[in-house]
């Protein structure tokens, strides 16, 4: 087998993890395949991807390097993810780590026998030492802090970093995360919202910042999920904002129906 042909079969294998398709791997992974040392076979490897992919649900295999010797490829994969609670025995508990494994895997007919792989657990515990010396002095840098906010509309394993971190950590993030729940039919917005309610007093300037801006849905969702969800004591500090869609609605507010829902939370309020 050629150098071309045995790269090919196994960026076939990477896409094969990625799209989590199990009943194929066997194309790609022999029935007797050893994994560090053990003896796996086919099932076992099958069982070990998806306790990985349960533990790391946004995980992704991405190919950084790759040499190829038939019958061995040497690769360096790089991760950047959020496992949900303990990873190598750290702690990560849903914040964002990259790291990178460097695997050596052996073919044999077309599919992997034998693996060795070693993870840079390393770089993951730099990066949780980091994250505990700032919150232990009460606040995150900006850079840690955005690390936190949702890549995209189904991270919702974000959630677990951003509760762990908690208030003045996510302090720098408030917009961010409030921006995640502008339309209420994206799996992150509802779970988001409820914690951002949670936060009292220090969520009303960014909830007054949507109040004020042009983006009627949003608007509209802000009020669904979080406004109606408030402590009288924090919608008494958004009573002006309230007023003003209540009385002097624009167009889009009236057509997202903002201004009925402000003049409820207004009733609510001097009820």
């Amino acid at each position: 087998m050629t150098r071309t042909e045995l790269a090919e079969i196994y960026r076939g294998y990477i896409a094969c993890l990625n799209r989590q398709d199990w009943p194929n791997l066997g194309q790609f992974v022999g029935d007797d395949a050893i994994h560090n040392g053990r003896r796996l076979g086919l099932s076992g490897y099958v069982a070990m991807l998806e306790r990985d992919f349960d533990e790391i649900p946004d995980l992704y295999f991405k190919v950084l390097m790759l040499l190829c010797d038939p019958p061995y490829i040497a690769c360096r994969l790089g991760f950047d993810c959020r496992p949900k609670a303990k990873f190598l025995g750290l702690d990560v508990n849903g914040r964002r780590v990259a790291f990178s494994e460097n695997v050596i895997y052996e073919f044999r007919g077309g599919k992997i026998v034998e693996v060795w792989s070693v993870i840079d657990k390393v770089a993951i515990e730099d990066q949780l030492s980091g994250w505990g010396e700032a919150q232990q002095d009460g606040v995150i840098g900006v850079f840690d802090a955005r690390s936190l906010v949702p890549r995209d509309k189904h991270d919702v394993a974000a959630l677990s970093g951003i509760e762990s971190a908690g208030y003045p950590a996510i302090a720098p993030i408030l917009d961010d995360l409030l921006a995640w729940t502008a339309d209420g039919n994206w799996p992150i917005a509802p779970p988001l919202a409820r914690f951002l309610v949670t936060l009292g007093m220090p969520i009303v300037d960014p909830v007054s910042r949507v109040l004020r801006g042009d983006d009627s849905p949003q608007k509209y969702f802000c009020f669904q999920l979080i406004v109606e969800k408030l402590s009288m004591e924090v919608v008494e500090a958004l009573e002006g904002d309230l007023r003003k869609l209540a009385d002097q609605p624009s167009k889009a507010d009236q057509l997202e129906g903002v201004d009925e829902l402000a003049r409820e939370a207004l009733q609510r309020l001097h009820s």
